[in-house]
């Protein structure tokens, strides 16, 4: 029994053996993909995400020099043969770091502006509250003069009239010695 069933794997591992020379071809460092009709690339298709990967390193240990290791890298890695899957998680990873890392600086620069959008006001409040006063004074120096003006109009019109008064004062006093004068003169003669 295991005689046949040994035959049986010897007759179907050869069988694939050519299945797989005739339609697969060798994989080297210039020739990295593979030959196959179109009922078998979908099967390449998913074998080849792993094997892209392989292909990049295999290609980036044969080159002697560092440069070219890196133009196979830059080559591969435009889409032509590298799996997004190894790029996509450190990028997440790495996007996810610099987002974190954003938000929490914007808190503290809310926080800053904030305060400093207080301070302002505070600032702002007391400028008004200031200049309220400066204008309070002002108006109630401004009733001051307004006051003065009008004293001193007064005393002026009080000293002319006093002035008035005194030379009328001494046109009377004199009209009046001249009169006294007359009759005392009248008197003496009468």
């Amino acid at each position: 029994m295991s005689a046949s069933l040994m035959t049986g794997q010897v007759r179907n591992s050869w069988r694939r053996s050519i299945y797989l020379w005739l339609t697969t071809s060798a994989r080297d460092s210039r020739n990295r993909t593979d030959d196959v009709g179109t009922h078998l690339q979908a099967s390449r298709k998913e074998r080849n995400k792993v094997q892209r990967v392989n292909d990049l390193f295999h290609a980036s240990g044969m080159w002697h020099y560092h440069r070219d290791t890196l133009e196979g890298i830059t080559l591969q890695g435009m889409g032509k043969g590298l799996a997004w899957s190894f790029m996509i998680v450190p990028a997440c990873f790495v996007l996810t770091f610099i987002v974190c890392i954003t938000l929490y600086r914007r808190g503290d620069r809310r926080a800053q502006q904030q305060h400093a959008q207080e301070e302002w006001q505070h600032h702002l409040l007391e400028a008004a509250q200031k200049r309220a006063a400066a204008d309070k004074e002002l108006k109630s120096a401004c009733n001051h003069a307004v006051e003065v003006k009008s004293v001193l109009r007064s005393i002026r019109e009080e000293q002319h009239w006093a002035a008035q008064l005194e030379s009328n004062m001494a046109i009377i006093n004199e009209k009046l010695q001249c009169h006294i004068g007359d009759d005392e003169s009248t008197r003496k003669d009468g």
